[in-house]
């Protein structure tokens, strides 16, 4: 679900669906730069891959309920990408899905430690066999409420703003009355 770029690498994860095909149906919800090839490259690989436009409000959420895992992706051989987290994280996160993190850097981090995924090589063979495990085994899918607890624990809005307001005042220097 979202930009589908240069910068997500979303033509591993059709190969891997194309590897997977017999436990897989991908769905990709957007559009963006690459989404021409992308649709070529399912279609060259006969992968079984539902190519769906952008989506909003609650057809948002239902994609979301309706999938096993969900894919964040990004480039691994840009550096910038070691520091970036996709705002998807946080939304697969809070909808308590299974995360397929195809990725590193501070974003894998966050899927590891909240207990809500997996993070894979960006390898098409190395996703296609981790999606035959989560098929072999779904209770691993069932993440429950461990990423909403890991958000409300470390990337709470109103708790974050506050600090961020009480570390600006305790470098703004007092006037005198």
């Amino acid at each position: 679900m979202g930009n589908h770029g240069e910068s997500q690498r979303l033509e591993v994860v059709i190969q891997a669906a194309s590897l997977a095909r017999d436990y897989v149906r991908l769905t990709m919800v957007g559009h963006g730069v690459q989404r021409r090839q992308l649709i070529g490259l399912a279609q060259a690989l006969e992968a079984p891959v539902i190519f769906r436009g952008p989506v909003e409000g609650r057809e948002v959420t239902e994609f979301y309920l309706d999938a096993d895992t969900c894919v964040v992706s990004l480039r691994d051989d840009w550096q910038s990408f070691d520091v970036t987290i996709p705002s998807k994280t946080y939304e697969i996160l809070a909808v308590g899905r299974h995360v397929t993190g195809v990725l590193r850097g501070e974003a894998g981090r966050v899927i590891e430690e909240s207990g809500a995924g997996d993070v894979v090589a960006a390898d098409p063979e190395a996703i296609a066999a981790l999606w035959k495990e989560l098929h072999a085994d779904r209770s691993r899918l069932a993440s429950g409420t461990s990423g909403r607890q890991w958000l409300d624990a470390h990337a709470d809005l109103n708790g974050l703003s506050a600090a961020y307001a009480d570390l600006l005042r305790s470098l703004t220097p007092r006037r005198n009355a």
